[in-house]
């Protein structure tokens, strides 16, 4: 024990654990990590198919950095950026936030080194959320040169990927720096079995990701005959962090977000402190649907001790809205 203890002395043992965790806003997300929410110096991947909420989920994550006085970064590769969508929706603060359009896929990285370097100067306890939207979209200079030469565009990609991971993992690791890259599910063309979808940019950033993040919408949410929104599930397809394979689902709405009264009713009940039956949640002898979380509350007010104790992040939930108006009477 003495000979282990001189060589952590000579060879400073390094601490495991993420610098910090930062809440996402959204319940189902942080349950994949045990409640924690999304580890600041580790790479994370969010993937799904077309339009399943990889971009709003990622904004909702910078938009929380941004609460806890942290720095926002969101690089755009495929130019879709909605001001208005992203800070009524997100509650994404625009105007404190650093929104680019680099032109290369290479550019993004020295951005990151670039910027980061600079606030540390500022203060090197500073809390950094970078974004890149998407991978799939990026564009590499070789690439961009040689428009007919697609094939080899496919390899190099992979290649600069694998290459620049290597040496931005180490750069983020034990920092508060929260590196989120958001990617897409293509078709294989020409596939019959196994898997049908593949992931553009090759498996680097799955190989250098602690937490991949896949996205599959489950089914429309309509009011009347008009699609509002989705129920979207979260599944932690890799997960170094927690156990891997756990899922959640939430409902989104296209005019004012995601709803985490379902999410968090599901949770109760996996605590035990709800019944369910037959889509009833069942709490001392009352019933309530997946979105009366906040007549719940009311009713019994019991439960809000319970909730905050099980959940850290609560004050980051949507939910925090209902709390306070049955604080308030």
């Amino acid at each position: 024990m003495d000979i282990l203890k001189q060589l952590k002395k000579k060879y400073e043992s390094l601490e495991l654990e993420p610098a910090c965790w930062v809440p996402s806003g959204i319940f189902a997300v942080d349950y994949l990590t045990n409640n924690r929410g999304i580890p600041a110096g580790r790479l994370v991947e969010i993937v799904g198919e077309v339009s399943v909420g990889k971009s709003i989920t990622a904004l909702y994550i910078l938009s929380i950095i941004q609460k806890i006085k942290g720095a926002a970064i969101y690089i755009d590769f495929e130019h879709t950026f909605n001001k208005e969508f992203a800070e009524k929706v997100a509650g994404f603060d625009t105007e404190n936030a650093l929104i680019l359009q680099p032109e290369y896929l290479e550019d993004a990285f020295k951005i990151i080194i670039e910027i980061t370097q600079d606030l540390k100067k500022v203060s090197n306890d500073k809390l950094i959320g970078f974004v890149i939207d998407s991978i799939a979209a990026a564009p590499l200079k070789s690439e961009v040169e040689d428009l007919a030469n697609t094939q080899n565009n496919i390899a190099e990609k992979a290649r600069m990927l694998s290459l620049m991971l290597r040496k931005i993992t180490s750069f983020i690791d034990d920092t508060k720096i929260v590196l989120v890259f958001v990617n897409q599910f293509r078709e294989k063309i020409g596939s019959i079995f196994g898997h049908q979808y593949v992931i553009p940019g090759g498996l680097s950033i799955s190989y250098h990701s602690s937490l991949i993040i896949e996205i599959k919408k489950v089914h429309d949410i309509k009011s009347q005959t008009n699609i509002c929104g989705y129920t979207l599930k979260y599944t932690a397809i890799k997960n170094k962090l927690n156990i891997p394979y756990k899922s959640a689902v939430v409902d989104f709405y296209f005019n004012k977000g995601f709803d985490n009264s379902q999410s968090i009713m599901e949770y109760l009940v996996q605590e035990k402190v709800l019944e369910k039956s037959a889509g009833w949640y069942k709490y001392k002898q009352n019933s309530f649907r997946s979105y009366q979380l906040s007549e719940l509350i009311k009713k019994h007010p019991d439960v809000l001790d319970i909730i905050k104790s099980k959940i850290p992040n609560f004050d980051y939930y949507d939910i925090r809205k209902l709390v306070e108006e049955t604080e308030n009477g």
